[in-house]
């Protein structure tokens, strides 16, 4: 029998923010993730819709909705680990996105590090992670 190729592991970059979503897609394609940018809250349900991501990067204060319901949202369809990026940081907005279920929380800016370091927790003990990723930051 052959063994499956190892896929790495689909990640949704979501932001209004284009250069927020470009820089974090870029990182992260470069550390060996596949990423897709969807760039508001409509655009990442198409994008759910078509694709089956492991983890989703979001913003919180999305133009056309709110990243706590798109979470719930895609998790209606299907199961899916979750890093909110958000400039909201009082500690209401961190319990927020925490009820939510984001399981990472960075506030923007982020450092390159804090980015990478949240999306691999976040892939941790999935399939995918056990690809090899980029260089370290």
């Amino acid at each position: 029998m052959a063994e499956q190729a190892e896929q790495p592991c689909k990640v949704l970059v979501v932001d209004d923010h284009g250069d927020t979503a470009d820089l974090t897609s870029r990182l992260l394609s470069y550390q060996g993730y596949e990423v897709r940018v969807a760039n508001g809250y409509q655009e990442a349900i198409e994008a759910a819709r078509a694709a089956r991501f492991d983890v989703m990067v979001c913003d919180v204060g999305l133009g056309d909705g709110d990243g706590c319901d798109l979470l719930a949202e895609v998790r209606a369809m299907y199961e899916v680990r979750a890093v909110a990026l958000t400039g909201y940081g009082m500690k209401a907005d961190r319990a927020r996105c925490e009820r939510a279920g984001f399981g990472h929380f960075l506030l923007k800016p982020v450092s390159l590090e804090d980015l990478k370091a949240a999306v691999d927790s976040a892939s941790d003990g999935l399939p995918c992670a056990d690809v090899e990723r980029g260089v370290s930051l």
